[in-house]
C-alpha cells in the first residue's frame, strides 16, 4: 500500500492542498469499491480443449471527489489489481468547470469518453455495481483518453463534444493526430431514451488509438489462456465509428423490466466491423434480478456470437453477489473456437 502513496504523492499533495487552503468553500468526498471473482471456463478449438478454474486477483477502486465554490469540480480514480502492478494505475484525473457558459460544462484531463451507454453499465476493474451481469458487452469501445470535453443540453437534447489525444497515454510521437468524438441523447418517451455517438481519429502509423483495444470486453474471459483471442479487434491508427443505443424500461404488471439495445459500426483501415447486442433485465425484488444479454460481431472474415445469463442479489446497501453463465462461439480468419463457463463475483462498496 505504501507504494501507492509514493507513486502518486505528486498528485495527492497538490489535490489536498487546493481543497484545504482554498480561500473559498471546499468539499471533499470519496468512494471505495472492492471485488473478487471465481472463474471457471473451458475453451474448445475443435482440435484441443482447455479448462481453467481459479480466483482472479482481488481488485480495488479508489475515487476522490472535490468541489470548490464557483462550480469547479475535481475527480480522481485509482484502480488496483492484486495480480498486476501493486502500485495501481491512475485511470482518471480531471477538473470540470460547471456552467462555463450558460448550460455548458467544460472537462479537462484524462476521462472516459462519453461514447454509447455501455460505459454506464459495465464492469470496470472493481466497479461492477452498475452492471447487471459480470462480463461486458461483446464490443465495449468505452476508453480513457486525455483532452477536453464540452457538454450541455438544448431543448432537452443532451450533447457532448470532445477533442482528445486518441491514445492510451500521450507520448507526442511523430504522426500523432487528434481524436474527435461526439454524442447526442434524449428522452424520447416517458420510458424510452436513446443516443447516437460518433468517433473519428486518423493517426499516421505506427501511432495507434486505444479505441479498438476492446480489453473491457475481454478482461474477465481472457484468463483461461493468455494466447486465446476473445475477439478480433486490434489496435488501429485510423478509425471511424458510430453507435446507436436505446433503453426501454417498462413495468409489466408490477414487474420492472429493462431493455438495452446497442447497434454500431467501426470502419478500420482493412476491415469493416458491425456489432449489435440486446440486454434484458427483470427485477423480481429490489434486491434480486435476472439478466440476459446476447451479442453478435460481424466482419468480412467471420463473426463472433456471445450469450450471457446472470442472476444478482444485494445483501444490503454495501454488498452484492452475481453469478453468470457464458457461451461464446467464434469463427473468423480461419480460427474457430467455443468458450463456455461460469463466473461468480462478490462486490463491496462504501
Amino acid at each position: 500500500m505504501g507504494l501507492i502513496f509514493i507513486k502518486y504523492l505528486w498528485f495527492v499533495i497538490p489535490f489536498l492542498t487546493i481543497l484545504l487552503i482554498s480561500p473559498v468553500e471546499a468539499r471533499f468526498d470519496y468512494q471505495v469499491e472492492f471485488s473478487s471473482r471465481l472463474v471457471s471456463l473451458s475453451a474448445d478449438t475443435g482440435t484441443a480443449r482447455r479448462a481453467s478454474s481459479s480466483f482472479d486477483g482481488a481488485r480495488l477502486d479508489l475515487r476522490g471527489f472535490g468541489r470548490l465554490e464557483g462550480d469547479l469540480e475535481f475527480f480522481a480514480e485509482l484502480q488496483l489489481e492484486a495480480a498486476a502492478d501493486p502500485a495501481g494505475r491512475l485511470s482518471q484525473l480531471f477538473v470540470q468547470q460547471l456552467d462555463l457558459l450558460p448550460g455548458v460544462d467544460l472537462r479537462i484531463g484524462r476521462f472516459i469518453l462519453n461514447y454509447g451507454e455501455q460505459f454506464t453499465r459495465r464492469t470496470d476493474n472493481a466497479s461492477g455495481r452498475a452492471n447487471y451481469l459480470i462480463g461486458n458487452q461483446l464490443v465495449d469501445p468505452a476508453v480513457r483518453q486525455s483532452g477536453l470535453e464540452l457538454s450541455g443540453s438544448l431543448e432537452r437534447l443532451g450533447w457532448s463534444l470532445a477533442l482528445t489525444d486518441g491514445q492510451a497515454s500521450p507520448d507526442f510521437q511523430e504522426g500523432q493526430s487528434f481524436a474527435v468524438s461526439g454524442k447526442l441523447w434524449k428522452r424520447l418517451l416517458p420510458r424510452l431514451a436513446g443516443s447516437i455517438s460518433y468517433y473519428r481519429v486518423d493517426h499516421d502509423s505506427p501511432v495507434l488509438t486505444n479505441f479498438t483495444d476492446n480489453s473491457n470486453a475481454a478482461e474477465i474471459y481472457q484468463q483461461i489462456d493468455e494466447q486465446l483471442v476473445v475477439d478480433p479487434l486490434t489496435a488501429e491508427p485510423d478509425v471511424t465509428a458510430w453507435q446507436v443505443d436505446l433503453i426501454y424500461d417498462p413495468v409489466v404488471g408490477q414487474l420492472p423490466l429493462e431493455f438495452y439495445g446497442q447497434l454500431g459500426r467501426m470502419d478500420l483501415p482493412d476491415e469493416q466491423l458491425d456489432y449489435r447486442s440486446l440486454e434484458i433485465v427483470c427485477s423480481f425484488l429490489p434486491e434480486l434480478w435476472l439478466a440476459a444479454r446476447g451479442g453478435r460481431l460481424d466482419l468480412q472474415s467471420g463473426r463472433v456470437d456471445r450469450l450471457q445469463l446472470a442472476a444478482g442479489y444485494r445483501f444490503g446497501p454495501h454488498s452484492l453477489f452475481k453469478l453468470e453463465y457464458l457461451h461464446q462461439d467464434s469463427n473468423y480468419s480461419n480460427r474457430a473456437y467455443q468458450l463456455e463457463g461460469v463466473t461468480g463475483e462478490i462486490s463491496v462498496s462504501w
